[in-house]
């Protein structure tokens, strides 16, 4: 599978949060995995703009391994989690950009630039929401998630070296 699109599907699977009797049935720390084989090829067969993607996918992986020794997730361990999801994210599209720049590919370049900025307000919107009962600003921010899911599978793939 390409880089890109084995990141969307990590993503994916990172996000959907199926419980059965508290037990995540999809962990998160597979997507994780999945996205950190991929940016580690991209980092090392591409552009190094993928790295600091590869650092948070790492944290993000080790925190959601908490949920699989039955810690639960106390707050501050969730909001680690949140800040290294939101981090991924950000430097994901960060680095596809970098690349889509590099190639002359402009209208890649903007839409992520628009997506990772869109990550951080409605992760930020809701965050608040969940304290004041928005839970419109969550499916939003779901629904900006999904977007981006959407386009990273979507996005012309970078010519890999050997």
């Amino acid at each position: 599978m390409h880089p890109y699109k084995s990141i969307a599907l990590g993503l994916l699977i990172a996000a959907i949060d199926l419980r059965l009797n508290g037990f995540d049935l999809i962990v998160d720390a597979i997507g994780w995995f999945i996205v950190l084989q991929a940016l580690d090829q991209l980092t090392r067969q591409v552009h190094p703009a993928f790295l600091p993607a590869r650092t948070a996918a790492l944290v993000a992986g080790l925190v959601s391994l908490t949920d699989l020794v039955g810690l639960g997730l106390p707050a501050p361990i969730s909001f680690l989690l949140g800040l290294a999801d939101v981090a991924a994210v950000w430097f994901v599209a960060t680095a596809v950009m970098a690349v889509a720049s590099a190639n002359g590919d402009e209208r890649t370049d903007s839409l992520f630039n628009v997506l990772r900025w869109a990550t951080v307000a409605t992760t930020a919107l809701a965050l608040a929401g969940v304290f004041v009962g928005g839970w419109v600003l969550v499916l939003f921010g779901l629904a900006v998630r999904i977007w981006l899911i959407v386009e990273l599978a979507r996005a012309p793939e970078p010519a890999l070296t050997q």
